[in-house]
């Protein structure tokens, strides 16, 4: 299903989620080679933009449950929004002067096509897959989506990857570009909306 453009929401990856995924029974710690990251086991406070602050987190937060339900539950009527890849990857959240988030992200390490990789979270993985990216309606037309695509770069490039995947609605395509990414892979339907792999090289985006 195709979300409206009126929502202003981003793309969903319902596919994703209906894929075999192999979770590794015990994860333990975090290993992450060559990472910047200052503690592997904590939320990681990452760049500021206006009065907005990101934070990063190794599992999946409640307040990022709230938000893609609000999002693609409530608003775009998608009912298998959580999958077992969200146990494979880092959580993004947005907040600005208060407690409360008001947009997120996940991304992980994968394959050229989104694929997770078999060994979780251990790497380092030079390309990262770039999903769920959700912004609360009221804060919408505010800039708040290229916000977050860019401290969701940020930490991936703070985690050693170099490049960042995604499967856009071809209603975002141009969005997207705007963003720096390129189509990189066939369109195709999912959920009976169409799509299109698009990637981005990440050398230049600053790790501190």
């Amino acid at each position: 299903m195709c979300a409206p453009s009126s929502v202003g929401a981003f793309p969903h990856q319902p596919s994703l989620g209906a894929r075999p995924v192999h979770c590794p029974p015990d994860r333990g710690p975090i290993r992450i080679s060559g990472s910047s990251w200052p503690d592997e086991r904590a939320p990681y406070e990452g760049r500021r933009e206006g009065s907005m602050r990101f934070t990063t987190y190794d599992h999946l937060p409640d307040q990022t449950r709230r938000v893609r339900e609000r999002v693609f539950v409530d608003e775009q009527g998608f009912h298998d929004e959580f999958d077992d890849i969200d146990q494979l990857s880092w959580h993004l959240l947005a907040f600005a002067g208060t407690d409360e988030a008001i947009a997120a992200s996940r991304f992980f390490p994968s394959g050229p096509v989104g694929e997770p990789l078999s060994q979780g979270r251990t790497g380092p993985a030079g390309t990262y897959t770039i999903g769920r990216v959700a912004v609360e309606r009221a804060w919408r037309g505010h800039h708040v989506g290229a916000a977050v695509l860019r401290a969701t770069e940020e930490a991936i490039v703070r985690l050693g990857g170099h490049r960042a995947i995604l499967h856009a609605q071809e209603q975002a395509e141009g969005f997207y570009r705007k963003q720096g990414y390129e189509v990189c892979g066939e369109r195709g339907l999912d959920e009976g909306c169409p799509h299109v792999w698009m990637g981005k090289d990440l050398p230049a985006v600053a790790a501190g």
